[in-house]
């Protein structure tokens, strides 16, 4: 409340600056949680800035997406999102947060939420990945690979690297 600027909280709409728009897009944290413009109970946002078109999908934790969540998303360029939360019952079991990644399709996927087991089901869906051993990540046209492929930054980064033989940004 106390931010002066434009604010998305807890609702749908738009934020249109020169250099940025971004969209809330209502989603559901849990499967069967109303999916309304005001008051959802989770939020999907959509960066468009640079060139690029960046989903963060929250604590989503619906079973598959909405005809109309997916054309309000359209190509995405990076996709933020959870593969394993007990709160959005998103596990390797239910493969919930594999299956909204597959109808995504997005060129990176950098996780905020996530196990062993299912990193190890997204690799074996997407072998292509990445890690960021230091420094910013840079993202742009000339560098979002065609395909799909993980993106790990920060703590363990080289690691899983290293267990997936992942390529080094650059």
């Amino acid at each position: 409340e106390g931010f002066p600027g434009q604010q998305l909280y807890a609702t749908g709409g738009k934020i249109e600056l020169p250099d940025v728009t971004i969209t809330s897009i209502p989603s559901a944290h849990n499967e069967g949680d109303e999916m309304k413009a005001e008051g959802a109970s989770n939020y999907i946002y959509l960066i468009e800035t640079g060139g690029l078109r960046i989903a963060h999908f929250g604590d989503i934790g619906q079973d598959v997406l909405t005809v109309e969540q997916l054309a309000t998303l359209g190509e995405i360029d990076l996709a933020i999102t959870q593969l394993s939360n007990s709160f959005s019952n998103m596990n390797s079991s239910n493969q919930k947060g594999l299956n909204l990644i597959k109808q995504v399709e997005p060129h990176l996927i950098l996780l905020t939420h996530f196990d062993n087991a299912t990193v190890d089901q997204l690799v074996q869906e997407w072998p292509n990945g990445y890690f960021l051993a230091q420094g910013p990540a840079i993202l742009s046209n000339d560098n979002i690979p065609d395909g799909t492929g993980l993106f790990f930054i920060g703590n363990g980064a080289i690691a899983y690297g290293k267990v997936y033989s992942l390529q080094e940004w650059k």
